[in-house]
């Protein structure tokens, strides 16, 4: 699974400043911003483990006769209350001041 040591945040202190500086046409024109505590290693092993990373192994490992995991009970008492949540990206840009992308700057396959 990943770590900590795997991932090197981009953004360094002084970059929100440094458009005169730096070149960030290549991303839309906006500073980077400091996502290293919003996006770590554990947002990367939730998802890999929703993708079923290491079910084989742990097959091996394990057995197979394993309890299937369940949900917190905080989290079964909420889940209603999910669409009520803001939309991610407007969540960044309130939270982490995070410029709104342009449309032209989404991935391939990022269709609305």
């Amino acid at each position: 699974p990943p770590s900590a040591h795997d991932f090197q945040d981009q953004w360094f202190s002084g970059m929100e400043n440094g458009a005169d500086v730096f070149d960030f046409s290549a991303i839309g024109g906006r500073p980077p911003i400091d996502n290293g505590g919003l996006w770590d290693h554990k947002s990367y092993e939730c998802i890999l483990y929703g993708m079923h990373y290491l079910d084989d192994c742990a097959d091996r490992w394990f057995g197979t006769n394993r309890p299937k995991a369940t949900p917190l009970p905080l989290v079964t008492r909420n889940i209603d209350s999910v669409s009520a949540l803001q939309d991610h990206a407007q969540w960044l840009q309130n939270s982490v001041g995070m410029q709104s992308y342009h449309a032209a700057d989404a991935p391939a396959g990022w269709g609305a």
